[in-house]
């Protein structure tokens, strides 16, 4: 399309006809001009020539008006240009002849093409669409910029030897040791001594292997080397720096990543929408608003790439359902168009694309760098011959280092003349490819001792060659040529685009389109092209449509917060103003302001989530970071202000708080406030950490302190001086301050038992009496509201407002942590692909690398990379010939016949499958190909066994009968994705995948026999003990995919091989791999139905047969390839298509007959050709024989053969368990972090409570110092649920479809693992938490009841983490387990009787009470730790009397003091100012709760029956929501017989 100085549309104003701008799912026709100015504006002969650049931008400011949409997109424009590389050429179809004109006289051959040139329908041609959007840019006079690339000697290097050591957990422990002792960290060059050199709008090409430098090198010409170690470069644009390009004008230069990275909540439409809207040009023509110049470029973009179908749906992601995934891939690139770069580097952007598709992608940027010189770089592996000739130079990189830098046209005969052998339709690119491969490339016959071997020698040979030479004088006339301290015509390239304009007027007309674009009031230096109001007002309506576009988010926090305000309000229901529920009060309002302020937890996950994409916008300088840090904040307000207000009203008055307008309004202002800065608080959290593991653990203790420092668990003036100083850093601390203000302050509590009372002293007075609550004066009945803060919590009335101050202070410190963060740092790092291996079981070479000091190695062959010498020792043909025969051989044909698939969308049912027909033989290799979206991985998905949603119809036989219980494991199945244990080594998942699957009568050492065979024929030998690991740590993508293949053959599938795209993402030496390793099975007698697209012709003639489908899931073609493709290509030819060219890849010649790609169209329906073609009679009447025949000779299976699992329950356990404990201990963060929590908070919790006394404050803070030891069970939940479902990804993905063992196995084994490590954290919690507080301090048997609180904690560990993976068991994704888990676990532990005594719980709820193991659990430690301590009240917590005039206070307290519930007297000779302490013990002080100590076996026992319970529930609901949903669908889709 075009480049980020070119307008594409041609707009179209007030004065104009208006445009439609396409708001539904049809394809856009729009005039962008209305019939009578049309022609006028391809006829550029009307334009004055006397229309100056500034004239138009005056013109411009006085008429231009934008509206209120204010969209700041531009696409940078300049006046007609001389064209290079021009030829009249099919609008369709770019194939530049040997000698292309380079003038101007070619362009008018298009320019009468009859019809709209503007139309995006039926009719649309981008080509002439641009031809005429140029005239139109000419006649306003705005100028465009472009430029070319020079780049020399360019050296880049990175910290990594190509392998690392597996660290365990016990590893983190000697890695200061091991730091020293392996140094396995050196400095690697990545790219060795390269150049690029590109003119403005040429095509250049990249090639090489995976690991080759090809990523390195497209960041390299863009500028994006900041992550590197070291860089060593000479690059500029065009005679302008790359320091002033990035610096000014970083959205001129772009780098496409591989990776698909979006907001995944929003639509197509909306993506695109606002990549244009922030790059809207202030100059645009014809006085177009920013709204329809956004629309038209939106249109024009989508109508290229074929995505106006999918406007209304959401892109999506791996979590997230959208658009497909080469739909998504076609959104990253329209998103890219849209912010019209000069120059383009495009990181493998045809991954993912049918051929059809990746060609017109790249046909696209052929024709934008022809009209508008784009300048483009592209990797693209298995790149077809059609697309290599639309390149004009080509890059050659093998090891890093640059082999070859030229042109398209001469790249293969230079590798010719140097002695190396093309094969027979080999494509140019795979030939390019291979001679980078020592396994690969061909010398000539006799040559073998001439060519070159190692990557330097073929540098020095390139260097040597002419034609570097003359790419050096290219250079250095395209470095004299744009240098402004040099003659204007000195030296010129021969490719010069503006002969007539020096370096001076090029860069001072660069610079200025540059600022034309920009809005007004501006500065002329920004990199931006909107200013920051405009910026921000696109990031809130970008904000805003996240929002709207996730439903389920804001119902679930809707949710939330309202069950929570029920639950709370009613057990804390009608609350009365009396001494009796002053405390009761505070827990309401603690539990009322800590639920709204830690509901925001989840901003640290969100944030992580869209670090990526921010950090993709902010290279091209899209926005501030900061816009959208605001944005997100403002649109979060009136959500959360919504919440809040529900909340706030349902809990208010269910609890009848103070009954005021200003009371209410109080609480809301200070609840609302609290929950907004603490949102602010996550973020910031997130934005200053480096992973979102750190963040997280760091937010887990946040929590933790904001619990206990709030001030309701433990007054702060009863903190030690040495932790007290974090209270003053809680936002939430002085709202719940303000709170407890707000609800005391002048308020009379009625005193609801007076000391003395009972008996006789119910007729004294009460001036002789006192009311039992600290700060309580003699002979009052009441206690004063505004006394109790002061003197229980220091609390000071005139300090509510203060306190909102300070959190208004904390909100826009946060937010200035936030905006700063986001502004400066960046954590984008890259790190390249290395292996790791097992200790101790590291090939010889990387022990030898280690003792060496750590040099660099292949990855595969342990060879030195210092220089990139690696060459490839190849496997001996006869031993593998052996391995080979060891192949499980099939003998039955699997066949489908009128295979139907619907499934219903939005109560709408869709077919995905239209009555497909198709077998597969042994020792025939079948390919299943078909466009985007035809129904490939669908069809192979149904055949397998795999769908659980939707109905299939049809029949699938085996030998014409019915598939049994054992399909899934006599199958194997390679998924597109490489979905595996992270944590395994490949060996151990071969043999784990041959141990469970082959049969139980095999040996398990025969198992593993044939294990080493798979392992040698796959030719993993050199990594077999590497971890499997993650993509960028672990297997590059080869080798995954060949650990996948693996673990598929390690279970000797002896019916049916299915692979989904084997090739995807690999290069095409890895593919050529792939699929001749498939042919080897094939020919030993394998049978295998592969998907497969972009396939080279000579890929291609490895296949026997082939099922062609169209969209829809519609047979196109099925029956046998032919050699050469000749019975393919016959059959099409003769139904009226035109002959395949004799050079044509076959693959790309079905898909262009029958339509495929995104814009492609054909004149008839193939599917109906191929319904009444002789070919689909003769697959009925092969179907009908196969049936007939193999029915007839079945034979009787045996009993093994009919067991659904290979082997046993106990072993399945066995095998899984052990699987289970290595992930663990390989994946030492989560145990360190799970260690770290426990520590910290042990740690944390008993310093705070530190030194617990025998007053009546500290029974409470033991009360306290229990509670939250229980509540850390929320962050050890959070922490744990992930790996559970990480693990059930796996098995759910690809165990369970193969049946290797049984979802009992999996549920027991994850129970199991997860005990001794909670057991020793557990106990390591104790010890830092009981000790710190000395509870066994004043015990009377220390050793007896330290033993029991520890016994109990450990059962508690064992509840909490079977709770846990109850709950994720019902959960779809970790994210939504913690909310489901937070919401339940507060649900549970609201009732355990200490915010609540049970006494004061209404009676609904006590059910509940004695429902909730908590009440079990803090009952049994409290009442074990409390039993027969004495208490010793402290001079605050005295209560003060006088007795009657003549009396003691013994005599006057005597008979009160009998009974069982009084406290201590303790100056009993006194006569007057008696003082009395309430509690005598801590018997009493649990009694007010309803806890005794005789229960605490009771407890125990009742505890381990909740953990059997939880162990019964994981089970049930794992069956519920994991199994029962599968087992339901199979028996919904169970074949039924035509």
């Amino acid at each position: 399309m075009s480049s980020s100085t070119h307008h594409y549309p041609a707009p179209s104003a007030s004065s104009y006809a208006s445009a439609n701008s396409v708001e539904d799912n049809s394809a856009p026709s729009l005039d962008f001009f209305p019939k009578n100015t049309q022609n006028q504006l391809l006829d550029t002969s009307s334009i004055s020539s006397s229309t100056t650049f500034a004239a138009r931008n005056q013109n411009q400011t006085k008429s231009h008006t934008d509206n209120e949409y204010e969209n700041e997109n531009h696409f940078q424009n300049q006046p007609h240009p001389q064209m290079t590389h021009e030829t009249h050429y099919d609008s369709a179809v770019y194939a530049p002849p040997a000698n292309a004109p380079t003038s101007s006289s070619s362009v008018s051959s298009v320019d009468h093409l009859t019809g709209d040139p503007f139309a995006l329908g039926e009719d649309f041609d981008l080509k002439r669409y641009l031809r005429g959007y140029k005239d139109a840019l000419e006649r306003d006079g705005i100028r465009s910029r472009t430029t070319g690339v020079c780049m020399r000697d360019t050296s880049i290097y990175g910290l990594g030897s190509g392998y690392e050591f597996l660290t365990t957990f016990i590893d983190i422990f000697a890695a200061p040791y091991r730091h020293f002792k392996e140094r396995q960290v050196v400095k690697k060059a990545i790219l060795s001594h390269s150049h690029a050199l590109a003119n403005a709008g040429e095509l250049v090409m990249v090639l090489g292997q995976p690991g080759a430098g090809c990523s390195t090198y497209l960041r390299s010409v863009a500028g994006e080397t900041d992550h590197y170690n070291d860089v060593e470069t000479q690059l500029h644009y065009d005679g302008i720096s790359s320091d002033e390009m990035k610096k000014h004008y970083p959205g001129d230069v772009l780098y496409s990543g591989e990776n698909d990275v979006h907001f995944p909540s929003l639509t197509t439409r909306e993506t695109i929408n606002f990549a244009a809207r922030v790059r809207t040009p202030h100059n645009r023509p014809c006085n177009i608003s920013r709204k329809d110049y956004m629309n038209k470029i939106r249109d024009l973009i989508a109508t290229s790439f074929g995505l106006t179908h999918t406007y209304k749906t959401k892109v999506g992601n791996d979590f997230i359902r959208g658009v497909s995934g080469g739909e998504r891939k076609r959104v990253t690139i329209s998103e890219a168009f849209a912010l019209r770069p000069t120059i383009a580097c495009w990181d493998n952007s045809t991954r993912g694309l049918d051929a059809s598709t990746a060609f017109e992608f790249v046909n696209n940027l052929r024709i934008c760098s022809d009209e508008l010189k784009v300048t483009s770089f592209v990797t693209a592996y298995q790149a077809s011959q059609k697309i290599y000739n639309l390149f004009d130079r080509v890059c050659v990189l093998y090891a890093g280092r640059q082999i070859y830098y030229g042109p398209a046209s001469k790249a293969k005969d230079y590798f010719l003349n140097m002695g190396f052998v093309c094969h027979p339709r080999e494509t140019t690119p795979d030939f390019l490819t291979a001679i980078t491969d020592p396994n690969a490339r061909q010398p000539r016959e006799g040559w073998e001792n001439r060519v070159p071997r190692t990557p330097e020698d073929f540098e020095r040979l390139w260097h040597e060659h002419p034609l570097y030479a003359q790419l050096l004088r290219e250079m250095d006339e395209y470095d004299q040529r744009w240098d402004e301290n040099s003659s204007p015509n000195s030296i010129r390239s021969s490719k010069d685009l503006n002969d007539g304009e020096s370096a001076v007027t090029k860069h001072e007309n660069y610079r200025d389109s540059a600022r034309s674009e920009k809005a007004k009031g501006m500065s002329k230096d920004t990199p931006y092209t909107v200013t920051f109001a405009m910026q921000l007002r696109y990031c809130l309506i970008r904000s805003w449509q996240r929002y709207i576009n996730d439903p389920a988010y804001i119902l679930a926090m809707a949710f939330a917060f309202m069950f929570q305000s029920f639950i709370i309000g009613s057990i804390f229901y009608n609350l009365r103003d009396s001494t009796n529920d002053m405390f009761t009060r505070g827990g309401t309002l603690f539990f009322a302001i800590l639920f709204t302020a830690l509901q925001s937890l989840s901003e640290i996950a969100n944030m992580f989530a869209q670090r990526p994409i921010i950090a993709k916008h902010r290279a091209s300088a899209l926005y501030h970071p900061a816009a959208d840090v605001i944005s997100s904040l403002i649109v979060d307000i009136p959500f959360r202000s919504i919440n809040v207000t529900v909340f706030a009203i349902i809990l208010y008055f269910l609890t009848d708080l103070r009954r005021t307008a200003g009371g209410f309004w109080t609480f809301y202002a200070f609840l609302f406030i609290s929950a907004t800065t603490m949102t602010t608080f996550f973020r910031a959290l997130a934005a200053i950490m480096p992973n979102v593991a750190s963040a997280s653990a760091l937010g887990g203790m946040g929590v933790l302190a904001i619990a206990i420092y709030t001030g309701y668990a433990i007054p702060n003036i009863d903190v030690g001086w040495w932790l007290r100083w974090i209270s003053y850093l809680d936002p939430v601390q002085f709202g719940f301050a303000s709170l407890m203000i707000n609800e005391f302050k002048a308020q009379k509590y009625r005193c609801t038992q007076m000391i003395p009372s009972g008996g006789e002293y119910d007729n004294i007075s009460s001036e002789y009496k006192v009311c039992p609550i600290t700060s309580a004066q003699p002979g009052q009945t009441y206690v004063d509201g505004s006394t109790y803060l002061y003197t229980s919590f220091n609390y000071k009335t005139r300090q509510i407002w203060r306190n909102f101050a300070i959190i208004i202070g904390y909100y826009a410190f946060l937010i200035f942590v936030n905006i700063v963060a986001s502004e400066v740092l960046n954590f984008n790092d890259l790190k390249g692909e290395y292996l790791i291996f097992r200790r101790g079981h590291a090939p010889d070479s990387v022990k030898e690398a280690v003792n060496e000091g750590g040099k660099p190695l292949d990855l595969e062959t342990g060879q030195n990379t210092q220089g990139g010498t690696v060459e490839k020792s190849r496997p001996n043909p006869e031993e593998t010939d052996k391995e080979y025969e060891t192949i499980e051989k099939s003998k039955d044909i699997f066949s489908w016949r009128n295979l139907c698939y619907d499934i219903t969308v939005k109560g709408e049912k869709r077919r995905l499958l239209s009555e497909v027909n198709g077998f597969v033989r042994p020792g025939k290799l079948t390919a299943l190909m078909g466009e985007s979206g035809a129904g490939k991985t669908t069809l192979l998905n149904v055949l397998a066994q795999r769908v659980d949603t939707g109905v299939v119809t049809g029949n699938m036989l085996v030998n014409g009968h019915p598939l049994d219980s054992t399909f899934q494991r006599r199958t194997g199945y390679v998924q597109q994705q490489d979905v595996h244990v992270a944590e395994s080594t490949v060996r151990e998942a071969l043999q784990f995948s041959a141990a469970l699957r082959q049969p139980a009568s095999v040996p398990l050492s025969e198992k593993f026999e044939y294990v080493e065979s798979v392992i040698k024929l796959l030719e993993m030998e050199a990594y077999a003990e590497a971890i499997i690991g993650t993509p960028g740590s672990g297997l590059n993508v080869e080798q995954r995919k060949r650990a996948t293949i693996g673990v598929e053959l390690a279970a000797k599938p002896a019916l049916l091989l299915f692979l989904d795209e084997p090739t995807s993402g690999l290069d095409s030496q890895s593919a050529w791999s792939i699929v001749q390793f498939l042919r080897k099975l094939t020919d030993a007698g394998q049978a295998i139905l592969c998907t497969i697209h972009q396939p080279s012709a000579v890929l291609f003639d490895q296949f026997d047969r082939l099922l062609l489908l169209q969209k829809g899931g519609k047979t196109v073609y099925f029956g046998d390839i032919g050699d050469n493709s000749k019975t393919l290509l016959n059959y099409f030819s003769s139904h009226g298509a035109s002959p395949c060219p004799p050079d044509g890849n076959p693959a790309e010649y079905i898909l262009d007959v029958i339509g495929a790609g995104a814009t492609a169209k054909t004149d008839r329906d193939w599917h109906e050709v191929w319904q009444n073609s002789d070919e689909r009679k003769q697959t009925t009447q092969e179907l009908d024989e196969i049936e007939n025949t193999k029915s007839d000779n079945q034979n009787k299976p045996s009993k093994e053969d009919t067991h659904t699992y290979a082997m046993p329950i106990w072993t399945q356990i066995r095998f899984v368990l052990l699987r289970n404990f290595q992930s663990y201990w390989r994946e030492p963060s989560l145990l360190m972090s799970k260690m770290m929590l426990n520590i910290f908070a042990g740690l944390f919790i008993g310093f705070t409570f530190y030194n617990q006394g025998l007053g009546a404050q500290n029974m409470q803070n033991k009360l306290f110092a229990i509670f939250m030891a229980t509540v850390l069970a929320v962050p050890l939940i959070n922490g744990l649920q992930p790996k559970f479902i990480d693990l059930r990804n796996v098995f759910e993905v690809r165990e369970k479809p193969s049946n290797i063992y049984s979802w009992v196995a999996f549920v027991i084994s994850a129970i199991l693992v997860e005990i001794p490590f909670n057991l020793i954290f557990g106990t390591i919690f104790f010890l830092c938490w009981f000790y710190p507080v000395k509870f066994y301090k004043h015990l009377e048997h220390p050793s007896d009841r330290t033993g029991y609180a520890w016994l109990m904690y450990m059962i508690f560990q064992m509840y909490y983490s079977t709770f846990g993976q109850a709950v994720a068991s019902a959960c779809p994704n970790a994210q939504t387990a913690s909310v489901v888990n937070s919401l339940a676990f507060t649900f549970i532990i609201t009732f355990n009787g200490v915010m609540q005594p049970i006494n004061n719980l209404i009676k609904f709820w006590h059910w509940m009470h004695s429902l909730t193991p908590f009440t079990y659990i803090i009952e049994g430690l409290l009442g074990d730790l409390l039993h027969n301590v004495p208490v010793e009240c402290k001079p605050n917590e005295v209560n003060r009397l006088n007795p009657p005039n003549g009396q003691t206070c013994q005599s006057y307290l005597k008979n009160f003091l009998k009974s069982e519930m009084a406290g201590n007297l303790l100056n009993p000779d006194a006569t007057s100012d008696c003082q009395y302490c309430r509690y005598r013990s801590g018997d009493q002080f649990l009694l007010q709760f309803g806890m005794k100590f005789d229960h605490r076996w009771r407890n125990f026992g009742i505890v381990i029956g909740y953990v059997f319970f939880n162990v019964f529930a994981v089970l049930l609901l794992f069956y519920i929501f994991r199994v029962m949903q599968i087992k339901n669908t199979r028996l919904y889709r169970k074949i039924t017989r035509s």
